[in-house]
C-alpha cells in the first residue's frame, strides 16, 4: 500500500485546506511557568526583573504538533489569523508576553492545558485581570486564586 500520495500539491487549495484542519488532534499540553534562576543579561535584570525572583520561564514536554511540523503550507495555515483571530494553532505562554524568545504551540478549542503545579497566577500576564484584580476567567467562579 502506498504511504505517500503525490498528486497531493496538485489538488485546489480548499481542498488541501481542509485536509490539514482534519489533521487536529486534542492533546494535553504539559504548561509549566517557574522562575528562572540561572544567569541573565543586565538588560533583562532591568527591564523585567524588579524583585529577586528570576524572569519566569514557559516549559513543555508536549511536542509541536505533528501536523505544523508537515511542512511550511500547513503551518501557515493552521497558525494563520482570520478577522483578528488565530483559526487554530498559536503560540502561546511566551515570557515575557509577546517574546520571541520560548513558546509553546498551542490549539485552545481542542487542546487541554495541564498547569501540574504552577501556581495559577503565573499565567495572569497571558490572559488578563478581572475587575478585581484576579485573573481573567475566575471572576464568575467567585473563588480567590490562593496564592
Amino acid at each position: 500500500m502506498a504511504t505517500s500520495f503525490h498528486l497531493f500539491p496538485h489538488l485546489p487549495w480548499e481542498i488541501r485546506s481542509r485536509i490539514w484542519e482534519l489533521t487536529i488532534e486534542p492533546r494535553t499540553v504539559d504548561v509549566r511557568i517557574s522562575h528562572e534562576w540561572e544567569d541573565v543579561s543586565n538588560d533583562v535584570k532591568a527591564k523585567y526583573n524588579h524583585s529577586r525572583l528570576g524572569p519566569l520561564r514557559s516549559r513543555s514536554s508536549t511536542p509541536v504538533p505533528a501536523p505544523l511540523q508537515a511542512c511550511r503550507e500547513a503551518r501557515s495555515h493552521l497558525s494563520s489569523v482570520t478577522k483578528g483571530r488565530y483559526r487554530f494553532y498559536q503560540k502561546a505562554f511566551s515570557h515575557p508576553p509577546a517574546a520571541e524568545s520560548r513558546y509553546i504551540w498551542v490549539n485552545f478549542d481542542v487542546d487541554v492545558v495541564d498547569t501540574g503545579d504552577t501556581p495559577f497566577l503565573y499565567f495572569a500576564s497571558h490572559f488578563g485581570t478581572s475587575s478585581d484584580g484576579n485573573p481573567r476567567g475566575t471572576e464568575s467562579r467567585g473563588g480567590v486564586i490562593p496564592p
